[in-house]
């Protein structure tokens, strides 16, 4: 014999077993409760074990060179350091998703501004950027027309149609390490997460557009600035290396300090930091 019970009739009972429906709201806000520090302990965790990785990697680096070995004798401490720092970056990614949501610090500008530095901008993305496309998933989830996911998932070469077989599985992941395919995600992840685009996102301002050259600057920033500086680098010109890194570093804050306000790209979202601080700041 089998009975149902709803979970409004479950919050009426007394049993020991059963939470009531007041018991459970209190239970849920005390899990969402917030401060500004507690959070600073755990980024503090994450960071060590970058810090550690890093260093132990050049030390054992180190080590073969003293010994004179060749630097085939780099390559098993270089993929421990790579699975280390990729569980790093996804553990970034974990710390923007709570900055999203707001509830990484109770202080929404202590929440945004430790999402971005410590977080968002690592990983080339920020807080703002990722929030139009997360947001959106969670309010249209698997709404073909406006969940982002989906745009993301065919633009990335990674749909699967559910439900998904072991092998299936095995066979999308074992695409995505083809080379190309590696590529095509990354891009598609850029366009989404990082860049705040995407035909289908339901927050995107269709009025007022802004200019597409405040994201392209920092993008020309981000990518040209390394090539400029690495022939200097290479012949030990440390001194100009670091001229033409300060060089391009002030001509991209000066264009965003001047370009108006009208040039960012709106939404429907108010930013928490404005634009154009935001932009500063990830230069």
């Amino acid at each position: 014999m089998t009975s149902s019970l709803s979970v409004e009739s479950a919050g009426t009972m007394d049993a020991g077993s059963l939470m009531s429906k007041e018991e459970r709201r209190q239970a849920i806000e005390t899990l969402k409760a917030r401060d500004n520090w507690t959070n600073f302990y755990y980024l503090a965790q994450v960071y060590a074990v970058l810090i550690a990785t890093v260093g132990l990697t050049i030390w054992s680096y180190g080590l073969v060179a003293d010994a004179g070995l060749s630097w085939w004798w780099n390559i098993p401490a270089t993929i421990v350091a790579v699975f280390i720092m990729g569980g790093t970056q996804h553990q970034f990614g974990g710390v923007v998703h709570e900055g999203t949501h707001h509830i990484l610090f109770k202080n929404r500008i202590l929440n945004e501004v430790v999402s971005d530095w410590f977080a968002a901008f690592p990983i080339f993305t920020s807080t703002y950027t990722f929030r139009l496309h997360h947001l959106a998933h969670h309010q249209f989830v698997n709404d073909k027309a406006r969940d982002p996911n989906f745009e993301m998932a065919h633009e990335g070469g990674y749909w699967l149609d559910f439900p998904v077989e072991h092998i299936e599985l095995l066979i999308g992941i074992g695409r995505l390490l083809w080379l190309p395919n590696s590529v095509r995600y990354i891009m598609a992840r850029l366009k989404q997460s990082s860049l705040g685009g995407g035909k289908t996102n339901p927050y995107a301002d269709r009025v007022r557009k802004g200019s597409s050259w405040p994201i392209k600057i920092g993008v020309i920033y981000t990518i040209l600035t390394p090539f400029l500086i690495l022939p200097f680098q290479l012949q030990k010109m440390y001194f100009a290396a670091g001229l033409v890194l300060l060089a391009a570093t002030a001509a991209t804050i000066i264009y965003f300090l001047l370009v108006p306000e009208s040039s960012f790209q709106k939404s429907r979202l108010n930013p928490t930091v404005s634009h154009r601080v935001t932009q500063i700041s990830r230069t």
